[in-house]
């Protein structure tokens, strides 16, 4: 959320029957910044869980309408301050009321995660072109996909871990790589299942004929037919 987002208190529920409708959003609250610059807020210092690291914040959570962008519903807001001050003031909200503070926080840290596993499975995977006729099989489709990229990870980990893999050597523009991504699992999975299909017999030959296809006149029939 924006530091100068505008915000409403959540309506009171009426509690005699009146006439008109009853309040979509209850008064003016101030913004974000305004809030970071007050000192008399009830601020929260903890220690949450970020990016896989335990990380100081100073939090302040609160319930507020955000009308002009989340509608009407009641949102759960989290103002965060870095008391080391590596990370900059911000604000996050989340549409689940009933969640726990530092849930909030992790959930945002484990988006970057998600969002990697979505794209690699879209662009790796297939998943992004399904070739899907039914109802059930564009639900079906993107599920498989996921379960295709857990089992490939699964299945890296417990052979990597056993000794019977080795990874292939880094590109000569990546040498400062360490992490082992998902394309090198994949990679190392066509390798071990692929290879040995393709490549069992072949060194077995020594003397290969070389297959040279008929090629066809440089001016074909067509093009004499439309004279050119």
């Amino acid at each position: 959320m924006r530091i100068d987002s505008a915000f409403y208190e959540v309506p009171k529920p009426r509690t005699k029957p009146c006439k008109g409708r009853p309040r979509t959003k209850g008064d003016r609250l101030p913004t974000p910044q305004e809030m970071f610059n007050t000192k008399d807020l009830p601020w929260v210092n903890t220690t949450v869980l970020l990016y896989g690291k335990e990380a100081p914040q100073t939090i302040y959570h609160f319930y507020a309408v955000w009308p002009y962008s989340a509608g009407r519903a009641a949102l759960s807001i989290l103002l965060c301050r870095d008391p080391n001050g590596i990370r900059p003031d911000t604000v996050f909200f989340d549409t689940d009321c009933t969640a726990p503070k530092d849930t909030i926080l992790a959930r945002y840290s484990a988006r970057w995660s998600i969002e990697i596993t979505n794209r690699e499975t879209k662009h790796l995977l297939g998943t992004s072109d399904p070739q899907c006729r039914t109802q059930k099989a564009v639900i079906r489709e993107p599920l498989i996909g996921l379960w295709a990229y857990s089992f490939i990870v699964v299945w890296f980990i417990k052979n990597f871990r056993a000794g019977s893999l080795s990874l292939p050597d880094p590109s000569p523009w990546y040498q400062r790589k360490t992490n082992i991504t998902f394309s090198d699992m994949l990679a190392i999975a066509r390798r071990s299942h692929f290879v040995l299909r393709f490549s069992a017999k072949a060194w077995k030959f020594t003397d290969f004929v070389k297959i040279s296809l008929t090629r066809s006149p440089r001016v074909s029939i067509f093009s004499k037919r439309a004279k050119l």
